[in-house]
């Protein structure tokens, strides 16, 4: 897939103070991978106001937005106010939507601009809401009316797994909403820890790495429950140190990424006690992609993320301290499959929603001639061609018949550039703005 302009809205959950911790967060991660796998196309970014984001390129533009920090507060509340984004000038084929939930606003965003409905909208559902996804059934408002919404009218809906669909369903009586969700899309994912690790001493001991938040949803009460009997040869370090657990085997420390890595290359085995809702647990991967075991819980969830050949699940304490006496050999194999078939999965979506228009759009040939001519600002063309029409979606039309018939657009401009490949009016003049 090539000349495509993509806008990526974000799902920004970790922070550090005002600063968005992209390196920590498994949603920037996602998105990071869509913009890597499409180098040929130019990326819109919506970045919250302080981050430490390090993907650049000239094919890369970061457009600043004011995210709010609360995770409920980013599902229902999109303010495009103040987002600095010339639609005159620029063009938008794709809308990759981290936080589904605001589909509708985002709409209106391009509504309020009079770029209509002409680009197609991908959804990635980083959660589903449902009873047993919800922290507090009356503390937390429910949005899967709105995720059913998204799904209903998004171009393309990528979930971890059919489990997300059971999820959401499982919100309706008789699951009675199966005929409006369609266009749905598999995205498993694999980790990385692709960071020279920082070498830190350790104890001797059998370190079991709990990387996963200090929740019950994240099975710390089992965790205790099959800790009480550890012998004094291992310890357990908890990487979130919300935890309060009093006890000389545990250590509570966050790490700094490089050093994270480096206990993650020392550890004994990781743990994952995960035993309700997940549809997909990317720390569950981090042991494994450095050749050393998770014992888990046995979940089919987290089987499917770590894979089958990774036996190292348990049902009880009794194999749970078997399998720590015999640990199991580690494969990464289906890991590393994940990203593949998540690329085939964006790109074969990708393919189904680019596609010409029913008809050539009346001004199309007039736009060529602009371009063969050596015009190849959409602003100044739309300007020539129509001077009294106000810019709008009919220029978008045009568009997609152009890049469908032999005009490419210079990925490397911020803005929409035209040309010709061959034509020295259209190259000689786009080499010249480029510098």
């Amino acid at each position: 897939m090539k000349n495509l302009r993509i806008l990526h809205i974000l799902s920004p959950v970790k922070w550090d103070g005002d600063t968005f911790n992209a390196k920590a967060d498994a949603n920037w991660k996602v998105a990071e991978k869509t913009i890597k796998w499409l180098p040929n196309c130019h990326h819109y970014i919506l970045t919250p106001l302080k981050h430490n984001i390090t993907l650049n390129g000239r094919n890369i533009t970061f457009i600043k937005y004011n995210y709010p920090k609360s995770v409920q507060l980013n599902r229902g509340m999109f303010d495009y106010r103040n987002i600095n984004f010339d639609f005159t000038r620029c063009d938008i084929d794709f809308v990759f939507n981290h936080q589904p939930e605001l589909t509708y606003n985002i709409h209106q965003w391009f509504s309020t601009n009079r770029y209509y409905e002409s680009p197609k909208y991908f959804g990635f559902y980083h959660w589903i809401d449902c009873k047993e996804s919800r922290g507090s059934v009356n503390g937390c408002p429910s949005f899967y009316m709105r995720q059913l919404e998204s799904m209903h009218i998004l171009d393309a809906n990528f979930i971890h797994s059919p489990k997300s669909l059971d999820y959401l369903k499982s919100n309706f009586k008789n699951n009675d909403v199966t005929n409006l969700i369609s266009k749905t899309y598999e995205m498993p994912l694999s980790g990385k820890l692709d960071i020279e690790s920082t070498p830190f001493e350790l104890p001797n001991k059998k370190i079991l790495v709990f990387n996963h938040r200090w929740a019950k949803s994240s099975g710390v009460k089992k965790l205790l429950e099959y800790a009480k009997d550890l012998s004094d040869d291992y310890l357990i370090w908890v990487t979130d140190e919300s935890c309060d657990v009093k006890d000389k085997r545990f250590i509570i420390k966050s790490l700094k990424y490089s050093d994270y890595a480096f206990l993650i290359e020392n550890c004994y085995a990781s743990l994952c006690f995960i035993d309700g809702y997940t549809t997909w647990n990317l720390s569950a991967q981090d042991s494994t992609l450095k050749g050393k075991p998770l014992l888990y819980l046995k979940h089919d969830m987290i089987e499917k993320v770590v894979g089958k050949n990774n036996g190292g699940s348990f049902t009880n304490k009794i194999e749970f301290e078997s399998l720590l006496l015999n640990l199991p050999k580690v494969n990464d194999k289906t890991i590393i499959e994940h990203d593949f078939i998540f690329e085939l999965q964006l790109k074969t979506a990708l393919k189904d929603n680019w596609h010409d228009t029913k008809g050539t759009p009346k001004d199309s040939e007039a736009w060529i001639d602009n371009i063969k001519n050596g015009v190849v600002d959409k602003k100044e063309i739309a300007f020539n061609v129509n001077p009294k029409v106000r810019l709008n979606a009919t220029a978008h039309f045009i568009r997609r018949n152009l890049l469908n018939n032999g005009i490419s657009d210079n990925i490397n401009e911020p803005y929409t550039r035209y040309y010709i490949e061959g034509n020295e009016k259209t190259i000689k003049r786009d080499l010249f703005t480029m510098t």
